[in-house]
């Protein structure tokens, strides 16, 4: 029999080129809801989006052409001859709803889009007759679905949720080698993914609290003296202040000392 395949994982170096960067603070803007800052971003950095965020056919489907070519714009590249076949489909649908609006909008659409020629004598004709023929004896679904099937193929579906996937991803790895501190999983917790702090939740600061004065009062069989009569919390750290005026440090996993170099040495940090 085979033995199974053994793979073995490197931290080869990986390079995210700035443009796929920007890409993805796009897609997570617009899949919540900022489309006046994804549009600011564009203009100033010259990026669009690399795919859509809706399925394009769905769209073309319900003849949201209006939607369609909003999310056309936002990408980098479309075959300028699809672009031309999506207006011209659009335009078609316009004219048989409304000529006079159609007539208005005619040039701005028309501008920089590739439409056949066969495209352009049926639009020239529609307008002037008001009849439209939407070429090759189709109906105008059917025109919407054969556009919508062209789009699907020239153009990737993108995900919204593909920055905050990749920051989880990279975040569970760092977990994994140990760079980020236990307590940044308490879902309680407030990490701060910009500093790499954690912030203890007030919950969990209360358990340890509480925590550290049973153990006190274990290891020290407590008199009245002895009572924690303060606590403070650190990342880790367990800070205590006793009416007999001992400050100790403790760790806030095990509860025992923490080897601070005073205590080290079985010297004492004392309070008023």
């Amino acid at each position: 029999s085979r033995s199974p395949p053994v793979y073995i994982y490197t931290m080869a170096p990986f390079q995210l080129p700035s443009p796929s960067l920007v890409q993805l603070v796009h897609l997570h803007l617009l899949s919540s809801g900022f489309t006046s800052t994804s549009a600011a971003l564009r203009q100033e950095s010259s990026v669009g989006l690399p795919g859509s965020l809706t399925p394009l056919a769905s769209l073309c489907k319900l003849g949201k052409w209006g939607d369609v070519l909003t999310a056309i714009e936002r990408l980098d590249s479309v075959p300028s001859d699809l672009l031309g076949e999506v207006k011209e489909v659009a335009l078609l649908e316009l004219i048989r709803d409304d000529r006079s609006l159609a007539e208005a909008v005619k040039d701005r659409m028309i501008d920089g889009a590739e439409i056949s020629s066969s495209g352009k004598k049926r639009i020239q004709k529609a307008l002037e007759t008001g009849v439209v023929d939407f070429g090759n004896n189709k109906t105008a679904q059917e025109r919407r679905e054969e556009v919508g099937r062209s789009l699907d193929e020239a153009v990737p579906v993108c995900t919204g949720d593909a920055l905050m996937s990749l920051v989880l991803d990279g975040l569970r790895w760092r977990q994994r080698l140990g760079l980020i501190p236990p307590e940044a999983w308490d879902p309680d917790s407030r990490w701060n993914i910009c500093t790499g702090s954690v912030a203890p939740s007030r919950k969990r600061s209360a358990e340890v609290a509480l925590a550290c004065v049973k153990e006190v009062a274990v290891s020290k069989k407590m008199s009245d003296l002895s009572a924690p009569l303060a606590i403070a919390t650190a990342p880790r750290l367990v800070i205590t202040g006793s009416l007999d005026g001992l400050i100790e440090v403790r760790s806030s996993e095990t509860l025992k000392i923490h080897p601070t170099s005073y205590q080290a040495k079985e010297e004492y940090m004392s309070h008023p």
